[in-house]
């Protein structure tokens, strides 16, 4: 079939994503964890508008910094 999926979310692996999850939460992002569907490194995250989208992208650069 080939092309491209579509949908409007992403999945972020990690292996510390309880972690990543907290602290997306204390900045006021609440991901879906995945962990109650067997995929415990796993984050889902709904795809939002372009500012959302960067405030996402900014705030896991910093959870991110902060776990290192």
């Amino acid at each position: 079939l080939g092309g491209t999926g579509h949908g409007n979310f992403v999945l972020l692996q990690d292996e510390r994503a309880g972690e990543v999850l907290q602290g997306l939460e204390d900045r006021g992002i609440i991901p879906r964890p995945l962990a109650p569907y067997g995929m415990p490194e796993y984050l889902r995250i709904t795809v939002g508008t372009a500012e959302e989208n960067d405030l996402l992208l900014s705030s896991l650069r910093d959870v991110l910094r902060t776990l290192s």
